[in-house]
């Protein structure tokens, strides 16, 4: 078994829409609430961080564990998220950590993904080979002063130019209640098992384009009718299951995306994006209608 158990998976409630659908079937999530409340937290934040999922995340403010300091610009930062539509945006920032009672450099990648923000949680010094940073296509962001001491400043400018990375420092206040946010693009999350062949689903934030009914257990691969298509969708599967541990298969820094033509009966014969990550639950691939 490949070993990223110090990944944890998310999903960032952002629009106020009942939360129970979205952590049904996903026992690799934490949902959080717009007002940042977890609802679910996978197993592997007790690794991170040293927090019980259930009994001491569950039901508490995500911002209680982000840094006095970063907390408003956190909350700034997720708001910008949802009223831009961001997608594969990288925010490093500092979490606290329940054994040590200090703050761990942490590394948040995430994505709008409609009615919620996907992302996943890493220490910000486990990233052989700056495959993390190379992901983060839609900019990267700085809660944190000083990270350029942390993180080797070389392998973030590799795909990203200086200026998509951005230092935020804490505002003097947030900006737009969350309220007001638009309603975002048309996107959705689908959960893959990490541990099983092929591209087997286990949750999917919405029925946009996988029909209800046909996503637990049900093999992605059995919608995507072109055969060099369905080998594109693995081959990046394998890749992001597979960085933290051959950070070779990262020199490219193409890997984390894909694209192919997916057929639904309410979604048939579109052409999607891709953007694929892994946690040590499963596998996240955010589908966009391509343009």
């Amino acid at each position: 078994m490949d070993n990223v158990d110090t990944l944890s998976f998310v999903l960032l409630q952002s629009l106020d829409e009942d939360a129970s659908a979205l952590v049904s079937h996903s026992p690799a999530t934490t949902l959080i609430r717009p007002q940042a409340t977890c609802a679910y937290a996978t197993d592997s934040i007790l690794d991170l961080l040293g927090w019980d999922p259930k009994a001491e995340i569950v039901g508490r403010s995500f911002y209680d564990l982000v840094h006095p300091d970063e907390v408003l610009a956190a909350k700034n930062l997720h708001y910008e998220h949802i009223r831009d539509d961001m997608a594969a945006t990288l925010t490093y920032l500092r979490l606290r950590h329940k054994t040590n009672n200090d703050y761990v450099l942490c590394a948040l990648s995430r994505s709008v993904a409609y009615n919620c923000i996907v992302a996943t949680i890493a220490r910000a010094d486990d990233d052989p080979g700056g495959a993390r940073a190379a992901m983060a296509k839609g900019g990267r962001f700085v809660l944190t002063p000083g990270i350029n001491t942390a993180v080797p400043p070389p392998n973030w400018n590799r795909n990203i130019p200086a200026s998509a990375q951005t230092f935020r420092g804490s505002p003097s206040e947030y900006s737009v209640p969350i309220g007001s946010l638009p309603r975002p693009s048309m996107r959705v999350c689908i959960l893959l098992d990490r541990f099983r062949s092929e591209a087997f689903m286990l949750h999917a934030s919405n029925d946009m384009i996988i029909p209800p009914g046909s996503v637990l257990n049900h093999n992605l691969l059995n919608f995507i009718p072109a055969e060099a298509d369905r080998i594109a969708l693995l081959r990046a599967i394998h890749v992001v299951k597979n960085w933290s541990t051959h950070s070779e298969n990262t020199a490219d820094g193409i890997h984390g995306t894909c694209r192919f033509t997916i057929n639904t009966p309410s979604y048939p014969n579109k052409l999607v994006d891709g953007i694929l990550s892994a946690t040590s639950d499963a596998v996240l691939l955010v589908l966009i209608p391509s343009a």
